[in-house]
C-alpha cells in the first residue's frame, strides 16, 4: 500500500522535551532541512512513505537562497510531496509573503494557536490572511491538537471556526482531528465540505482511553474520502504510527479501498489544489 504522510518534520526528536524539538523547528535553515531529510530519508522509504506534507516552522526560510534545493531534492525523492510553512501572521506585508510562498510552490500555510500564542485578538488579522491564501490556490492546515500549559489560553478549534466561516472553497485539514475535542472538530467538518480531518498523533495517544471511540464513530460517520493518514514523525514513528492506524481503521469498518483513500489517494488529490 502507498503511504502519503500528510505531517512530517525535519527536526529531531528530543526525548521527553517537545518544547526543544518545536524550537529546533523554528531554526532550521533551508541547509538543515535538506541534510535531515537526506539522513531521515531511508527510514521513510523503510516505511512505505510515497509522498509527504513537509511542515516548516522557520518563516525565514522562504527567503534563504537554498531553499530551492530542498524543494527540489524533496520533489525527486518523494514525488508528488508538498509543503506548508507555518505562516506569521504578525507580519506586516503578508501579501508579499504568501505570492513568494506561491511562486516557491509550496501547498499550504499553517497556523498554530500554541506554539504562535493566538488569541482572540489575532482572529482578525488571520482570518484575512487566510481569505488570502484561498484566493491564491493556497490551502490551510490548523493544528487542532488540546492540551499543555496554554490549553485555557489558546483556542485551536476556536481558531478554526473563524477561519472556516469565511474560508469556503480551498482544503481545511485539522491536525491531529481536534485531540481531546475530537467532536467539537467534527461538527465543524460536518458542517464545512472543504475540512479534513488529520489522524497524526492523537489516535496512539488516546489509545487506552475510551475517548478513542469517539475517534472511531468520528471517522465513520464523516467517511474515509475525508480523513487524511499522518504521523507527525518524528513526534512519531512513521512506521508505528501506519501500523496502529491500520488496525483502528480495520476495526471502524473500512475496507481495503477505503483504507487506500484514507493513506494515500485523499491527499494525493489535496496535493494537486491549486495547480
Amino acid at each position: 500500500m502507498k503511504i502519503f504522510d500528510w505531517n512530517i518534520h525535519l527536526y529531531e526528536k528530543t526525548p521527553a522535551n517537545v518544547d526543544l524539538g518545536i524550537k529546533q523547528d523554528t531554526e532550521l535553515s533551508s541547509e538543515d532541512l535538506l541534510n535531515n531529510l537526506k539522513r531521515f530519508l531511508p527510514d521513510f522509504q523503510h516505511a512505505g512513505i510515497a509522498s509527504a506534507n513537509f511542515m516548516l516552522f522557520n518563516h525565514q526560510v522562504i527567503h534563504d537562497e537554498n531553499i530551492e534545493s530542498f524543494l527540489s531534492y524533496a520533489r525527486s525523492t518523494l514525488p508528488g510531496s508538498v509543503f506548508c510553512l507555518l505562516f506569521d501572521f504578525r507580519k506586516r506585508d503578508y501579501e508579499t509573503e504568501l505570492v513568494l510562498l506561491k511562486s516557491l510552490g509550496f501547498h499550504s500555510i499553517k497556523f498554530h494557536a500554541y506554539v504562535q500564542d493566538i488569541k482572540k485578538e489575532d482572529y482578525q488579522a488571520i482570518v484575512k490572511i487566510a481569505v488570502r491564501a484561498e484566493q491564491l490556490g493556497l490551502a490551510i492546515n490548523i493544528d487542532t491538537s488540546y492540551g499543555s500549559t496554554k490549553m485555557y489560553r489558546n483556542n485551536p478549534l476556536e481558531l478554526a471556526a473563524e477561519i472556516v466561516s469565511k474560508v469556503k472553497q480551498t482544503p481545511v485539514i485539522l491536525l491531529h482531528s481536534g485531540g481531546a475535542k475530537v467532536l467539537d472538530a467534527f461538527l465543524l467538518a460536518d458542517m464545512c465540505s472543504n475540512i479534513y480531518l488529520e489522524t497524526s498523533l492523537s489516535l496512539i495517544y488516546y489509545s487506552n482511553f475510551q475517548i478513542i471511540s469517539s475517534f472511531k464513530d468520528v471517522y465513520r460517520h464523516l467517511g474515509p474520502e475525508r480523513i487524511l493518514f499522518a504521523s507527525d514523525y518524528p513526534f512519531q514513528l512513521v512506521g508505528d504510527a501506519i501500523d496502529h492506524q491500520l488496525e483502528l481503521f480495520e476495526s471502524v469498518g473500512f475496507s481495503a479501498e477505503e483504507r487506500e483513500l484514507i493513506f494515500y489517494e485523499n491527499a494525493k488529490r489535496l496535493s494537486l489544489y491549486g495547480i
